[in-house]
């Protein structure tokens, strides 16, 4: 068996490239053929050239504001296309927070947007004044000192990502912070807008942290002083600079760019596949992919990869084709209401790209009958929560369309609590064949916490710890035994039994999709399940390849009916794995 291999290097690096990656973005955008080859160039260039174009004025007596045409200028129909630089970029998560804590950015999105406002407080009315006199080591040392409690609350481990942008800090406070003893594993550092001028200072400062692959020292005095030569040369590892890739530009940088990789996720999730933990002496580990009868991967094995790497249609994968019916958000739904119609273990759902209408109506009828009427916004097709809102706003919906296809899902209003916290289980189904169908359960799940007690407060829907359970992407972790789940007054095992019915969801891709089965494919998928108030289980998405780091590094008990409670080893699980899925072995797993 092989391990995952190495992807293509997919970077853009022609116009041909460009256009061949953004094809369906760039039919999506309305942007003409002709103008294609000129928005390429400019992206490249990063020509921001609206402002020298465009200007924009108040009308409506100050209330609005309308873009005009310079006036020198002619612009025939299609002839050009114009960028324009964001005048903030967040995540709608983030917003809140960033506009109560970023001194003047309420004051410039309300002048900019026509809204009155005057909340400013004395204590930002200082921080104005120090920002004026050149900034303040103690403010500077305020900051790196909370994040540095925070990194060490999250684990020695972890890789922290700083944020010290506009602080005011010159040569002198950089050297003073002693960020390389105080963050040794840092691996992105933001000094956007300070007052560094000294190339060898700069280094000084921050030449010690040899884990660094991104900086930012964009609007600093030194970019005049040629200190772009004496970071890269004194930064070996650094893949991202000044928002540009490296020579060095890799994995981490490309995982950065799609927004896999950010603050709250500094490291690259491709981690490897712990197969070490395989004993069976039936195995061995193949250095060359060809070589290997079982190729077990994160990444898709498509006919690129195969022909890049030589592999054959007689080799084992943990892939089954057209799996996407049941690991994409939308065609799980899809594939649901085929087989199953609407039943009461999946929550309503609406593909936003199709059913808009639809959700529009559900939405109006459940605001006139006085109804819960919150939402959640899940895209497609990615983890870790990324671009996934909550919200009881029609109008903010239908605009959270523009960031990407999405389900709306009615959201579990009033999930059972453990202790005042949203919980989720997360169940590992193993699939042997579709046609005829073999799955198994495994004997173990696993119960993941949320870290705030859970509330509707409005203010909380942007809260990650309050409405999100997995915790291992920000703060801490939160996993239990089965055993220890214990707090209501209710018989797990009917629970369980539930839960083992509404997993049987592979029967419908069966049904509805036999083109799944292939004799050579053999794998396992995350089912993640939230209990209601009256614990009624509802599925809430399938995972193919799941993160199974977890699994494999704890011990833990589980429930199994009238055997009571087992041990089970996190070093064997993926002996396990193997052993039920290739060796016909059901040790710790259950036949469903």
């Amino acid at each position: 068996m092989s391990p995952a291999a190495a992807s293509p290097d997919d970077r853009i690096r022609s116009y041909e490239d460009f256009a061949r990656v953004h094809a369906y973005l760039l039919a999506a955008s309305g942007i003409p053929t002709s103008l294609h080859q000129r928005l390429y160039r400019k992206l490249a260039d990063e020509v921001f050239d609206g402002g020298e174009a465009f200007s924009v004025e108040p009308c409506e007596g100050g209330r609005q504001r309308r873009l005009v045409l310079g006036a020198e200028r002619t612009l025939g129909r299609e002839s050009d296309v114009f960028l324009v630089d964001h005048a903030w970029s967040f995540r709608l998560s983030d917003a809140l927070n960033q506009l109560r804590e970023v001194p003047g950015l309420a004051e410039r999105m309300a002048a900019l947007m026509c809204v009155d406002l005057d909340r400013r407080t004395e204590l930002e009315e200082a921080d104005e004044q120090d920002n004026g006199n050149g900034g303040s080591l103690e403010n500077a040392l305020e900051v790196v000192e909370k994040e540095r409690t925070r990194i060490q609350e999250k684990g020695s481990d972890f890789a922290p990502w700083l944020e010290l942008e506009e602080l005011g800090i010159d040569d002198d406070m950089l050297i003073a912070l002693d960020l390389s003893s105080k963050f040794p594993n840092m691996v992105a550092l933001n000094l956007w807008g300070n007052k560094l001028q000294d190339p060898e200072k700069i280094m000084k400062g921050i030449g010690e942290c040899r884990r660094l692959k991104a900086l930012w020292l964009n609007e600093n005095p030194a970019l005049k002083k040629g200190v772009d030569k004496v970071i890269l040369d004194g930064l070996p590892e650094l893949e991202v600079y000044n928002s540009h890739f490296t020579r060095k530009a890799g994995e981490w940088a490309l995982g950065f760019c799609g927004d896999i990789i950010g603050a709250d996720n500094p490291c690259s999730s491709a981690e490897s596949i712990p197969l070490e933990n395989i004993v069976y002496p039936q195995t061995t580990r193949a250095s060359d992919p060809k070589e290997a009868d079982i190729i077990w991967v994160s990444m898709q094995v498509d006919s690129e990869l195969k022909n890049a790497l030589g592999l054959t249609d007689q080799q084992y994968t943990n892939q089954f084709p057209f799996e996407a019916c049941l690991v994409m958000k939308h065609h799980l739904a899809e594939t649901i209401h085929k087989a199953w119609g609407s039943p009461e273990w999946l929550q309503p759902t609406y593909n936003l790209e199709t059913h808009l209408s639809p959700l529009i109506g559900d939405y109006c009828v459940r605001k006139r009958d006085g109804m819960d009427n919150l939402w959640i916004m899940k895209p497609w097709n990615m983890a870790r929560t990324i671009d996934t809102t909550v919200t009881g706003d029609l109008s903010a919906i239908i605009r959270l369309m523009e960031t990407g296809p999405k389900i709306c899902q009615k959201y579990i209003e009033s999930p059972a609590l453990f202790q005042g916290r949203k919980f989720d289980l997360r169940y590992i189904v193993f699939v042997r064949s579709i046609c005829p169908l073999e799955i198994f359960l495994s004997d173990v799940f696993w119960v993941r916490l949320a870290n705030n007690q859970y509330t509707l407060e409005k203010t909380s829907f942007f809260e990650y710890e309050t409405h999100f359970t997995v915790m291992n992407y920000i703060g801490r972790m939160n996993h239990m035994n089965t055993p220890e789940f214990e707090e209501h007054q209710v018989k797990w095992l009917e629970i369980h039994g539930r839960i083992r019915d509404m997993i049987r969801v592979f029967e419908s891709a069966a049904a509805v999709h036999p083109e799944m089965q292939n004799p050579f494919s053999r794998t396992i998928y995350g089912v993640d399940v939230m209990l209601d108030n009256k614990f009624n289980p509802k599925i809430l998405e399938v995972t193919c390849c799941p993160d199974c780091t977890w699994a494999c590094k704890c011990d833990t008990q589980a429930l199994v009916g009238s055997q009571g409670v087992i041990k089970v080893k996190g070093s064997e699980f993926f002996d396990t794995v193997f052993g039920c899925l290739f060796l016909d072995e059901l040790k710790d797993v259950s036949p469903l």
